[in-house]
């Protein structure tokens, strides 16, 4: 029974930090995104 609590408790864990890391990827590309929107935009001027 320990176990099964233990390897769930590891899932859900893994799930968490997975959801995160995407989350986190696709701010890091918005952010690259804007910041080369922004660099474009200021080349042109």
């Amino acid at each position: 029974m320990a176990v099964s609590i233990f390897e769930t408790a590891i899932f859900i864990r893994n799930n968490i930090v997975k959801s995160i890391s995407i989350k986190l990827q696709k701010l890091r590309i918005k952010k690259t995104v804007i910041s080369l929107t922004v660099f474009w935009l200021s080349t042109i001027e």
